[in-house]
C-alpha cells in the first residue's frame, strides 16, 4: 500500500469550508459537495446534505468544516494570513 499526501489550500474561516468571495457569493473549498445520504431500506433518503469528499464523512451542517479538517488544521502548518 502507498500512501499519497494531498497538499489542499484551507479556509482561513475557523470552523467554516468559506472563502471570501464576490458580489455573488463566497467561495466554498473544492471538496464540499451536497449528496444524497441513503439508509437502505430504514429510512427514506436525505436528499442535498453537505459531506466532506477529501475525508469522506457527512458533515452536521452546510459549509462546516469536519472534525478530521479541523484537526488536520491544528496540527499541520496553517497560514494565517
Amino acid at each position: 500500500m502507498k500512501i499519497i499526501t494531498v497538499e489542499h489550500e484551507v479556509s482561513p474561516e475557523h470552523g467554516k469550508c468559506t472563502f471570501s468571495g464576490d458580489y455573488y457569493g463566497k467561495d466554498v473549498c473544492k471538496y464540499h459537495a451536497l449528496r444524497t445520504q441513503t439508509h437502505g431500506r430504514k429510512a427514506p433518503p436525505e436528499y442535498r446534505k453537505p459531506k466532506c469528499l477529501l475525508f469522506d464523512c457527512w458533515l452536521e451542517q452546510p459549509y462546516k468544516k469536519c472534525e478530521a479538517c479541523r484537526k488536520a488544521c491544528e496540527e499541520g502548518e496553517y497560514d494565517k494570513r
